[in-house]
C-alpha cells in the first residue's frame, strides 16, 4: 500500500468514526477501534473496553442528544491522524456533575 493510499484509508476510518457517532452507529463506531479505549482528560476518566466505551456513549447521548461535530482541522502524522474539533449540542441531561442547562454548548 502506497504512503497516499494509507494515509487516505486512515483519514476515512476517522471521517466515518465521527458520522457514525452522530447517528449513533455503535457497532459501526466500536469497530473503529482494535481496543475501544477513550481517556477524557479535563475529567481525568477513562473509558476502556467496548462496554465502558458504549456506556459512554450511552451516557453522553442521554445528556447531549443531538451531540455533533464541526471540524477545525485535520492533519497526519506518520502513524496518526491528528483531528480538532467543535463538540457540539443541547445540553438537556445529567452528565457528571453537571446539571442540564437546555442551552446550546460547544467545546474544542
Amino acid at each position: 500500500m502506497t504512503p497516499e493510499i494509507r494515509l487516505k484509508a486512515r483519514q476515512k476510518r476517522v471521517l466515518d468514526h465521527f458520522r457514525d457517532e452522530v447517528r449513533q452507529q455503535w457497532d459501526d463506531v466500536l469497530s473503529t477501534f482494535p481496543h475501544p479505549h477513550y481517556e477524557l482528560v479535563p475529567t481525568m476518566t477513562v473509558h476502556d473496553g467496548g462496554s465502558a466505551v458504549r456506556e459512554y456513549y450511552r451516557n453522553t447521548r442521554v445528556a447531549i442528544p443531538d451531540q455533533h461535530h464541526e471540524l477545525i482541522s485535520l492533519r497526519h502524522s506518520d502513524d496518526a491522524v491528528i483531528v480538532e474539533f467543535w463538540l457540539m449540542g443541547t445540553h438537556l441531561g445529567p452528565w457528571g456533575t453537571s446539571r442540564p442547562r437546555a442551552a446550546a454548548s460547544a467545546c474544542a
